[in-house]
């Protein structure tokens, strides 16, 4: 089983493997283009946003900047809007459900280090699915942590 395999099953895997780190740098590449847009840039926005993730609804609005650790693990409904400031690290599967709403500097984390020294030291991560409703408000600065559905 490959780190990647890991990672996607929720095992402990190495979070500096070779093909995790490749699959970082396309995310980075793609928001950070999206991040350098205007508004008036809706088709160059829709464009790197169906790039950069798995899946995206219509009439998503993503307020820059936006970050996020690969993007390809990443579903977003539809009637979406993200405010300034939002990280989403998705080593696990992040579900955004219909019609949600999330406020300034919201911050999704689907991984974690792992607790013993040794451990941490040699980049060993647990990653667990982060699911969230439809409907739902995030307001300003709300942080989600692994395992919330």
């Amino acid at each position: 089983m490959t780190e990647w395999e890991k990672m996607l099953a929720g095992l402990p895997s190495d979070d500096r493997d070779e093909e995790v780190e490749a699959r970082r740098l396309v995310a980075k590449r793609l928001f950070r283009a999206y991040n350098r847009t205007t508004e008036t840039d809706v088709e160059v926005r829709e464009k790197i946003k169906t790039e950069l993730f798995r899946s995206v609804g219509k009439n998503v609005f993503i307020e820059p900047d936006f970050i996020c650790e690969l993007g390809s693990n990443i579903t977003i409904g539809d009637n979406v809007f993200i405010n300034f400031g939002c990280i989403i690290f998705d080593m696990g599967e992040v579900t955004i459900g219909n019609n949600a709403m999330f406020g300034p500097r919201v911050g999704i984390y689907t991984t974690n280090h792992a607790f013993d020294a040794e451990e941490r030291i040699a980049n060993v991560v647990v990653s667990k699915p982060i699911h969230i409703g439809n409907r739902v408000w995030l307001s300003a600065d709300v942080k989600i942590v692994q395992g919330v559905t």
